[in-house]
Formats: C-alpha cells, sequence, structure tokens
C-alpha cells in the first residue's frame, strides 16, 4: 500500500519503520523533518491507500488540542484514516467519519520502535473503532502484522489517557514515600529505605515485579504524561465533592520538583545490602 504519514516525531518515526518493515510505500509529509536523513523514506506525491497521522496534540488551556489533527483529516479523501496522536474521549466520534481508525500509540518516546516491538507492550495494542464495519478497511484494521484487541473508539481513547494519567500517579506515590522515608524519624533507613521497600512491594502479584515505583526527585514530566493527566483532570466532572485522585497525583509531582527525595540508606539496613534491586530476579 501507499501511505502518507503525517508527523515524523519519535513515534512517527517510529511508525514509519514498522511500515516499511511490512512492505508498504511510505510518504512522510513533515516540514520540520523534510532532510538528506528521510529522503529514502519519501516517494513522488500520489493518492495515497491510507493516511497515519502522528502529529502533536498540544496542551492549550489543560485540554488536549486537537487542531492540527483536524487540519489534516479535513483534507484527506476517502480513504483509511489511522490517528496515532493521543485524543480526549469522544473525539473520534465527534469527527463522523467512518473510515477513521484509532491507533494510539503505548511508547515511551525515546524508545518508540523497541517498544512497539517489545513483547510487554504487546498486550496494550489497541484498535478504536466506530462500532461499524469501517468502509475501505480489512478486518481487523491493521497495517503492520499484529494481533490487536478492537474496541469502540471511547474505550482506545480512555486506554492511552488513563495509562498515562496512571503512570503519574504511581511516580508521584513512590516520591511521596520516599519524602515520607527522609522525613519521619521512625524510618532509620533514611529516604533510600523506598528502594527495598518497593522491592517488596513488586514481589505483591497484585502490584507486580514491573511497576513503576522508582522514586524520581525531579517528578514526572516529557510531552505525554503531564498532557494526558490534565486532559483526564480538565475534560471530566470530578466525584462529588471534588475528590480526585489524578488532581493530588499533580499537586505532589509539583511539590517535589523543590524537595530532594532521594538519598543513601542509613548505615543501619547495610544487613539488607545483598537483597536483590527492584529489577532483578528473586531467588
Amino acid at each position: 500500500m501507499n501511505i502518507r504519514l503525517y508527523g515524523y516525531g519519535c513515534i512517527g518515526r517510529a511508525t514509519g519503520r514498522l511500515l516499511t518493515e511490512a512492505g508498504h510505500t511510505v510518504q512522510i509529509l513533515d516540514p520540520a523533518y523534510i532532510d538528506a536523513s528521510i529522503r529514502k523514506w519519501a516517494v513522488e506525491s500520489t493518492t495515497p491507500d491510507a493516511v497515519v497521522i502522528c502529529v502533536p496534540g498540544p496542551e492549550k488551556n489543560g485540554r488536549i488540542d486537537m487542531s492540527i489533527v483536524e487540519g489534516i483529516i479535513a483534507e484527506q479523501l476517502d480513504v483509511p484514516i489511522f490517528v496515532r496522536t493521543t485524543a480526549p474521549v469522544g473525539w473520534c466520534r465527534r469527527q463522523n467519519r467512518p473510515n477513521l481508525v484509532y491507533w494510539p500509540s503505548f511508547a515511551r518516546e525515546r524508545y518508540a520502535y523497541d517498544d512497539e516491538m517489545d513483547e510487554n507492550f504487546r498486550a496494550t495494542r489497541t484498535i478504536g473503532v466506530s462500532g461499524e464495519r469501517a468502509e475501505g478497511l480489512s478486518q481487523p484494521p491493521v497495517l503492520i502484522p499484529m494481533e490487536v484487541a478492537i474496541v469502540p473508539y471511547e474505550m482506545a481513547e480512555l486506554a492511552k489517557l488513563a495509562t498515562n494519567a496512571f503512570l503519574a500517579m504511581s511516580v508521584s506515590f513512590a516520591n511521596e514515600m520516599t519524602h515520607l522515608c527522609a522525613e519521619d524519624s521512625k524510618m532509620a533507613g533514611g529516604a533510600g529505605m523506598w528502594h527495598y521497600v518497593s522491592a517488596i512491594l513488586r514481589r505483591d502479584s497484585r502490584i507486580g515485579e514491573n511497576a513503576y515505583l522508582d522514586a524520581n526527585s525531579r517528578g514526572w514530566g516529557g510531552k505525554c504524561l503531564p498532557k494526558d493527566l490534565h486532559e483526564l483532570i480538565n475534560g471530566y466532572e470530578p466525584l462529588p465533592g471534588g475528590a480526585s485522585v489524578l488532581r493530588e497525583t499533580d499537586l505532589v509531582n509539583e511539590a517535589v520538583k523543590g524537595v530532594r527525595v532521594v538519598g543513601q540508606v542509613d548505615p543501619l539496613w547495610g544487613m539488607f545490602a545483598s537483597m536483590p534491586s527492584p529489577q532483578a530476579p528473586w531467588p
């Protein structure tokens, strides 16, 4: 297939490589990246068989701004449109385009291609559709050989936002626990005690060995976690009384940026020096 790829950032590069490896011809449209390093990807402009959109959806007034994506969609012919840009819940259905498929990426920015290919991330491969048979699309509507969960738009949209919100919450939790260890006089191990406590938590199958429990004195950031969390905070009604784990996650993250929450383990805890690190397999 001839595929037109809009956007050549972290996700766009990974997607372009995946599509090319699947045997598709990829035409890249991104003024910021049209240089010698990617000319081998580009082909002469032709009517595409499908369009893949990986352009930014920046945060604007606490919400995800989809105007760049909407401008691209408005120019498209009646061909399958795959949107990888993170979208607010309900956005895809409001476009009223039965040929639109939501294909969110759950990959990390710096390791996008590796994550797309990683077994641990394959379980998150999700395609959102309108619920009707998308005109012109095969079943399932995919462009690369992979197993995916085919779900309604709203389920895929929320899955992407909720994933990043949960990861942000996990880091905020770890930072607050580390601060507690550092400040409470009863915590003989000091701030570094959390390193070992988190290893114990990971042994609980309800939490999991790969849980995000590492403290970071800079808090969490990047392009995705803040934007996606703010979309959920500002786009939807909180619980009665205004209670919100999401809001508190954001507040804790802002508070921790000015506090050093990582430290060395007190010598009293030297007897546990041989404990495996959180990433190491347990005996």
